[in-house]
């Protein structure tokens, strides 16, 4: 009779036409209910898979329907009736639960203002199964997007340093030359990135620092690049957190390797990239630095890089990119322009190379020079002039 701010008197909903099962196997049949007491008309829209509305001014004591959703993982923003305003979202993982051919009911239950409501229970989306039992509770959605970070400073200075996310140590001590895995991280909402020295103890009077908003769902690159010394290097490119969205923890092909390559020697001129092993031709132009080149879809076998300036005519390196060797089918890799073509004019730093980060993480793995094999050649003299007749061979 007290305690409850609204009073919505006790009784038994009743839905005719309820399923045990959904009417196409491959779907999941999803009953709403709302019976949360205090709880206003809202929208119910899908943003996971892009269904956006499915239940428009959903009141209390509304039976929404059966929808026929085909089982994937839904996540369920809870608006208010304008459908502009979000109060709160839930993860409908339909298809991790293996729910094919299931029909549920889904209840909103619970208070909005429990302090209202004698400190009753919060408000939620619960699930009943055909089965029956305790209701399931959908999780409160958390947007996140996939982050790697990977250290490709070459400045001595900055060759160990912790980096922290807000107030957090998101890496600590995190050596040049080597990589993060792929890690969750806050999405749809500002955090800060700071850069400190090894060992540090909290975010402040960082080396360097930069505000990020990343998007749900999105999987991302970070590549810390750059000089943060006030002298001894030439050219000086300023440190920098270079970031690249839709990365990709595996391969598209799972018969490919897909490698994503990205121009960060602070004084390497713009170059091509050649592959001559395989013959597949030039295959990054006019590659600058700061650049990414994207997504090269390659068949997992063993290539030859060679490195030529922006005329495509004139080799300055050769490496090699055993991916079959390796074993690298169905990876996706990250390959970085990394170190220096003049150690003598930057604090005699790290020498130049192309370096591989794997998506787990860890040392990046130095692509080897290509040394051309060797042939067997047998010489015939057989010029008959009498000038010739004794002669000696040079090779160069």
């Amino acid at each position: 009779g007290s305690g409850y701010d609204p009073v919505k008197p006790f009784d038994i909903y009743v839905y005719p036409m309820g399923r045990e099962m959904a009417t196409d196997m491959n779907n999941t049949d999803v009953l709403f209910f709302h019976v949360s007491t205090d709880a206003q008309t809202v929208d119910v829209v899908e943003i996971g898979q892009g269904a956006c509305t499915i239940i428009d001014d959903f009141m209390y004591e509304d039976f929404a329907g059966y929808l026929e959703l085909p089982t994937a993982d839904y996540v369920l923003d809870i608006r208010d009736e304008t459908g502009m305003n979000s109060v709160v979202a839930y993860s409908a993982p339909l298809s991790t639960l293996e729910l094919d051919g299931a029909a549920l009911v889904t209840v909103a239950s619970g208070f909005l203002a429990p302090e209202n409501n004698s400190n009753g229970p919060a408000f939620g989306l619960w699930v009943a199964l055909p089965t029956g039992g305790e209701l399931i509770e959908l999780p409160v959605y958390e947007p996140m997007a996939r982050v790697q970070v990977i250290h490709n400073s070459a400045d001595l200075a900055a060759e160990v340093v912790d980096v922290w996310l807000d107030n957090t140590l998101l890496l600590d001590n995190f050596t040049f030359r080597t990589a993060s895995p792929f890690i969750d991280a806050p999405a749809g909402t500002e955090f800060t990135i700071s850069i400190k020295g090894p060992d540090s103890m909290d975010p402040n009077d960082p080396i360097w620092s930069q505000d990020y908003t990343l998007a749900d769902g999105e999987t991302y690159v970070l590549v810390a690049n750059g000089i943060v010394s006030g002298s001894g290097y030439d050219p000086v490119k300023p440190f920098d957190i270079y970031v690249y969205p839709m990365g990709r923890e595996m391969a598209t092909d799972m018969n490919n390797t897909d490698v994503l390559v990205f121009h960060r020697s602070t004084d390497a001129p713009t170059v091509d990239v050649v592959e001559i092993g395989q013959g597949a031709g030039t295959i990054i132009d006019d590659f600058m630095y700061e650049d990414f080149a994207g997504y090269l879809g390659l068949p997992t076998a063993d290539y030859v890089l060679d490195i030529r300036d922006e005329t495509g005519m004139n080799s300055v390196v050769a490496y090699s990119a055993p991916l079959s060797t390796l074993e690298l089918d169905g990876a996706a890799l990250v390959t970085v322009a990394s170190g220096f073509l003049a150690p003598e004019n930057n604090s005699n730093g790290p020498a130049f190379g192309l370096w591989v980060a794997l998506p787990t993480g860890g040392e990046l793995i130095e692509l080897p020079v290509f040394e051309p094999g060797t042939a067997r050649v047998q010489v015939l003299h057989n010029s008959a002039d009498a000038a010739a007749n004794m002669v000696d061979v040079w090779l160069d």
